[in-house]
């Protein structure tokens, strides 16, 4: 892998990481248009460290507010919402392993993704504040993040879908589903670690330090924005870019077949 191939992959990661369109679909995408083969795994867990040092920073001030209250409510609830992705991330590791690779359900992973946040569009999000959530909060968060499993599934489009889809207020529903990600992300990135090393990561350290830099920077850019961006629209313009690229994914894969 070149700087430039892993730049590329940083900027990618760190931008759709948080916007509501699927990192994980745009690294495949990017792959293929690229064909990238080598030494993807430690690129990828490089770039993951970025985001998820990216979201401790930004939200650095709630989060040493929550490891003075280890055990409080609030935290409890954002640990409940990585269960069911986690349950189901390891019991069906094998199938999900084999669907990324193949992409063969990016398009169709695209369309969901669409249809999710065309219909928060509908979801005010204007009501329930932090004192006001509750384990059917987490537990709607929680089964949403499972969808994003899939690569082409946005891990923050559906997570924050589902918590406007329970009437919270929108800043609160970005937050919830940010600050989820640091164990999402972290675990993932510690079940990669052993596969990484085992195999050995034979690519240069100013390789592996660009991947990381780029995807904290444009991560940290990403999560500003959507804070941002939810105070006053809804998600909706993302799910016509969402919906148009997993058009182009199955014309590709059923017709021109030049890629998938």
């Amino acid at each position: 892998m070149t700087l430039l191939e892993a730049i590329v992959l940083g900027i990618a990661q760190g931008l759709t990481e948080f916007l509501p369109v699927s990192s994980s679909g745009h690294l495949v995408l990017l792959q293929k248009l690229f064909g990238i083969t080598d030494h993807v795994l430690a690129v990828s867990v490089m770039m993951h460290f970025g985001t998820l040092f990216s979201v401790v920073v930004y939200y650095r001030r709630k989060i040493l507010e929550m490891l003075k209250k280890p055990f409080s409510r609030f935290n409890i609830l954002v640990v409940l919402t990585a269960v069911p992705a986690a349950l189901v991330g390891i019991l069906f590791s094998d199938f999900f392993d084999s669907v990324y690779s193949s992409g063969r359900l990016l398009g169709f992973s695209f369309l969901l993704t669409a249809l999710i946040l065309w219909l928060s569009g509908r979801s005010t999000g204007s009501g329930r504040k932090e004192e006001a959530l509750g384990v059917a909060d987490s537990l709607t968060v929680g089964l949403a993040q499972c969808l994003a499993i899939l690569p082409g599934v946005s891990r923050s489009g559906t997570t924050i879908s589902a918590g406007l889809f329970r009437g919270i207020d929108r800043e609160l529903a970005a937050m919830f589903s940010f600050l989820n990600s640091i164990i999402l992300i972290a675990g993932a990135t510690a079940l990669e670690l052993p596969d990484m090393f085992s195999g050995g990561i034979g690519i240069p350290a100013h390789i592996l330090l660009a991947g990381f830099l780029v995807s904290f920077a444009t991560g940290y850019a990403a999560i500003a924005f959507m804070v941002n961006l939810l105070k006053t629209r809804s998600l909706r313009p993302f799910a016509w870019y969402v919906g148009a690229l997993g058009i182009l994914v199955l014309a590709d894969q059923f017709i021109f077949r030049i890629f998938f």
